[in-house]
C-alpha cells in the first residue's frame, strides 16, 4: 500500500527538485526550534521508526465501542464481523454452531492469536445469550420485562454501528521531519451500511491538524531559498455513523 492511498492530497508535491543532501539536516534542538515545541505532537508523528509500525506494518483498527473502547482490532477480523450482521435472525442458530465450533478450535491451539476477533466474540455471545433466552423465557412475549435481553440488544446495536478507525504508519522520507506519520481513515466494514434501516455510512467525526517540517528546494530557486518549511496535515481521530455518501471502503489483503 502506498502513502497516497490515505493522504493523497495532503502531501504537497513539488516538481523538478533538487537532490536531497544529509547536511541541510539540522540537530534535534534546533529542527524542533523550527517546528515550535508546541506543534510536536507524538501520538501521530516520529523521529525513528515506531513500535506500532514494526507490529503492524500494514496497520490496524481501532474499535470505538461503548464496552471496549480501546480494543485494537485487525482488518480481517471485522470485516467477518460486519457481514454477519447482515444474516437473518432465524439462521442465529447456524451462527451459534459456527462460533461453537471455531472456540473448539481455538482451544485446540496451543497459542495465543494476537488478531483474535473480541469484538466478533462478543457479538456471537450476545447472539447465543438470545437464543437461550428464546427458548427459557419466551422472548417474544417477554421482551419488554427482561432487561438483560434489552441491554443484550442495545449492545448488539452499539456492534452493529461501530466505525472503526484505521490507523497506518508512514516514512515519508528524509524531505519530512519528523519523517513518520501516523495517519488514520474511516472504514465502512465489508462495504456495508452502518445503520439500521441502512443508509448511513462511517465518516469522519473529528480531525486534528498536526504541522510538520518539509525541505522544499526546487531547482529553479536560489540556493539561499531553499529551506525547512511548515506543513500541515489533516489527521482523522475520530469516526461516526453519519448521513452522508460511502466513505472508504477496505478490503480484505
Amino acid at each position: 500500500m502506498s502513502q497516497l492511498t490515505i493522504i493523497p492530497h495532503q502531501i504537497p508535491i513539488i516538481p523538478n527538485e533538487r537532490p536531497f543532501r544529509d547536511h541541510v539536516l539540522l540537530n534535534y534542538n534546533e529542527m524542533i526550534h523550527l517546528l515550535g515545541g508546541h506543534n510536536f505532537n507524538n501520538e501521530f508523528m516520529s523521529f525513528h521508526k515506531p513500535w506500532e509500525a514494526i507490529m503492524y506494518p500494514r496497520g490496524r483498527l481501532i474499535s470505538f465501542t461503548k464496552y471496549d473502547r480501546n480494543t485494537l482490532e485487525t482488518i480481517t477480523s471485522l470485516n467477518r464481523n460486519r457481514r454477519s450482521r447482515k444474516i437473518k435472525l432465524q439462521k442465529q442458530q447456524q451462527l451459534i454452531n459456527i462460533y461453537d465450533r471455531y472456540n473448539k478450535k481455538k482451544r485446540k491451539q496451543n497459542h495465543v492469536d494476537p488478531s483474535s476477533n473480541n469484538l466478533f466474540q462478543n457479538v456471537m455471545n450476545r447472539l447465543k445469550l438470545i437464543q437461550n433466552l428464546k427458548y427459557e423465557d419466551h422472548l417474544h412475549n417477554r421482551m419488554k420485562k427482561n432487561r438483560q435481553l434489552r441491554r443484550i440488544l442495545r449492545e448488539f446495536l452499539n456492534d452493529y454501528n461501530n466505525c472503526p478507525l484505521y490507523y497506518i504508519w508512514y516514512d515519508l522520507g528524509p524531505k519530512f521531519w519528523p519523517r513518520w506519520i501516523k495517519t488514520g481513515q474511516c472504514v465502512n466494514l465489508a462495504n456495508t451500511s452502518c445503520s439500521l434501516p441502512p443508509g448511513m455510512y462511517c465518516h469522519e467525526k473529528n480531525i486534528e491538524n498536526i504541522a510538520i517540517l518539509r525541505y522544499i528546494c526546487p531547482e529553479k530557486w536560489p540556493l539561499s531559498k531553499c529551506n525547512w518549511y511548515r506543513v500541515h496535515l489533516p489527521i482523522v481521530t475520530e469516526c461516526s455513523c453519519q448521513c452522508t455518501s460511502k466513505s472508504i471502503h477496505r478490503k480484505d489483503s
